[in-house]
């Protein structure tokens, strides 16, 4: 099974990839570029 995860918690994505370790697990800030202001500030 194919996981993504989107979230901003650092922590709860560790957590996560913990828990899911038999799983692939695709993080949704890989798609993102570091340094990238925000598409839409504040949400």
């Amino acid at each position: 099974m194919k996981v993504i995860l989107a979230t901003r918690n650092r922590y709860l994505e560790y957590g996560l990839q913990a828990l899911l370790k038999g799983h692939s697990v695709i993080l949704a800030r890989e798609f993102f570029p570091a340094g990238e202001p925000p598409l839409y500030p504040g949400l």
